[in-house]
């Protein structure tokens, strides 16, 4: 059967978390809690640790003369085998990665893991746009940090608002395109994933070459790994079951001048004015 990794990318609240939960409930795939020590603080890191290791004038392979491709090889095994470990602990055989802003790093992942299977998670801009940006009760006061502010590159935060959430969508996700486009990968929506879910998880299962039962789908019957430090956990804690509650909330919320203003910055067609054509095209 198929050992591939699987890495879920997606721009933070597109359901990154959910599909994170549902692979840890697969008897199969062992998928654990974000990992920032992987990508995210740059000067203490996996990817920063290659870089500087096989491009930095005082590294690894520029002073010791060994190929950059070594180096790869070597930090490969060694994320390997410490997924493996922790996939291992529950009789697990293949594990699975998310962390939202390893979307600024695809590039690093899919060198790392070229043959990994890579999941592209898309949702409609307008509902990142306030999930991101209107934080409800009980995502109060887990991370002071994420309600007020967002990541659009490494090292340039910016204040959490729906104009900066339609940017960070439009920029991350033209960035996943792009990094994902000559690997293994599959798009999926979220409004597909919550609305109809037992046809579109039995869909990715298929891609990941996994058989698919749909009482996976039930994670709340499952040991689930929800940490307190995780924002996204708060909302699976608090759902219990997957729903569709969130879907399409920007017809009731959002006012026809700031659509037009959302549409125009994250590059789709804005519903009021029939606008310009959207960054990630839907799949055919």
């Amino acid at each position: 059967m198929n050992q591939s990794p699987i890495f879920i990318f997606g721009v933070p609240r597109s359901g990154t978390t959910l599909v994170r939960t549902i692979l840890n409930c697969h008897p199969r795939i062992a998928c654990g809690p974000e990992a920032p020590w992987l990508a995210n603080h740059l000067s203490q890191n996996v990817m920063a640790l290659h870089r500087a290791l096989t491009t930095d004038e005082f590294g690894y392979s520029k002073n010791f003369g060994v190929a950059p491709g070594k180096v790869t090889a070597r930090l490969r095994a060694l994320v390997d085998g410490l997924f493996m470990d922790f996939a291992a602990q529950s009789g697990k055989q293949r594990w699975a990665h998310k962390t939202p802003d390893d979307c600024l790093f695809v590039d690093s992942f899919t060198e790392l893991f070229p043959d990994a299977k890579f999941i592209h998670l898309v949702r409609n801009p307008f509902d990142v746009a306030l999930s991101t940006s209107r934080v409800p009760a009980h995502r109060k006061g887990i991370s002071e940090w994420h309600e007020n502010n967002l990541m659009i590159e490494p090292g340039f935060p910016v204040a959490n608002t729906l104009f900066n959430s339609a940017l960070r969508w439009q920029r991350w996700n033209a960035r996943l395109e792009t990094g994902l486009r000559n690997v293994n990968s599959y798009r999926v929506d979220y409004e597909a994933l919550v609305t109809v879910p037992e046809k579109a998880f039995g869909k990715m299962f298929a891609f990941l070459g996994e058989e698919f039962a749909p009482d996976i789908l039930d994670y709340g019957k499952f040991a689930t790994i929800l940490p307190a430090w995780e924002w996204s956990s708060a909302d699976l804690k608090e759902n219990k079951k997957i729903t569709a509650s969130r879907a399409e909330r920007w017809k009731q919320e959002l006012s026809p001048e700031q659509i037009r203003v959302l549409a125009t910055v994250a590059g789709v067609e804005s519903p009021i004015l029939g606008a310009s054509s959207s960054t990630i095209p839907a799949p055919a």
